[in-house]
């Protein structure tokens, strides 16, 4: 079974499917500027990780990993797993892919 579902969140454009349980996410990010301290994350992920997964940008210039512990956030951190603040994202504009294992 197949599921397919278009969003739009603010500046962000993300396209989801989901084949049984793996879930495959392309999303383009484009971070406002912002003073905000606390830690950035990204919300409304549609479906539960089953655990721990690990999205690793290729560019080392960006210093960021995108990780999600069985919960619908995705923590932003640096490459060693320092958390990145809101503030330190802004204009920020990049994408990521990935594939991950869902709940049932």
């Amino acid at each position: 079974m197949m599921f397919r579902r278009n969003a739009t969140i603010g500046a962000l454009a993300v396209l989801w499917v989901a084949l049984v349980s793996s879930v495959h996410v392309d999303a383009q990010i484009v971070y406002p500027a912002t003073a905000n301290g606390a830690n950035a994350k990204i919300s409304g992920l549609p479906f539960t990780p089953t655990s721990r997964f690990v999205l690793s940008n290729a560019l080392a210039t960006l210093d960021f990993r995108l990780s999600s512990t069985a919960s619908t956030t995705i923590d932003v951190t640096n490459n060693v797993g320092v958390p990145k603040t809101n503030a330190q994202m802004t204009g920020a504009n990049f994408y990521f892919s990935g594939t991950y294992l869902a709940t049932s």
